[in-house]
């Protein structure tokens, strides 16, 4: 079984994650409000992480985008992660040094998260 982080701000982050992804029943997908207990659950260590900048309303007391990506990058490098954010609106990248990507939402990135996903499955047959 291969385990996907989602982290959104909000309610519209899981609704639109579950009808644009290629979720299935091989995918364990925990759903995450806050930034802190993401970061927290890390230890679990997930196959893929998306965190979902759109509409964001951060609690005070909880971590930040900019805190979430600092914590993600020390601690989770070596996963692959997408930061969704409207601030990479027309500057999609991949960081050289980690498997993180950052990008606004757009159909080409949408495509290429769900071929993440399903080679996560393929992975699993193959193991």
């Amino acid at each position: 079984m291969k385990t996907i982080y989602v982290l959104g701000y909000n309610n519209l982050g899981a609704d639109f994650w579950e009808s644009h992804l290629t979720f299935n029943e091989e995918n364990r997908v925990l759903f995450f409000r806050n930034g802190t207990s993401m970061l927290k659950h890390l230890q679990h260590q997930p196959d893929l992480i998306i965190v979902d900048d759109y509409f964001c309303e951060e609690p005070p007391e909880d971590h930040n985008f900019a805190d979430v990506k600092i914590g993600l990058g020390i601690m989770a490098s070596h996963i692959p992660t997408f930061f969704f954010s409207p601030k990479f609106s027309g500057k999609a990248r991949k960081s050289l040094k980690m498997k993180h990507y950052y990008s606004s939402l757009d159909s080409s990135m949408l495509e290429f998260l769900n071929k993440r996903i399903v080679d996560l499955s393929i992975e699993k047959v193959a193991a």
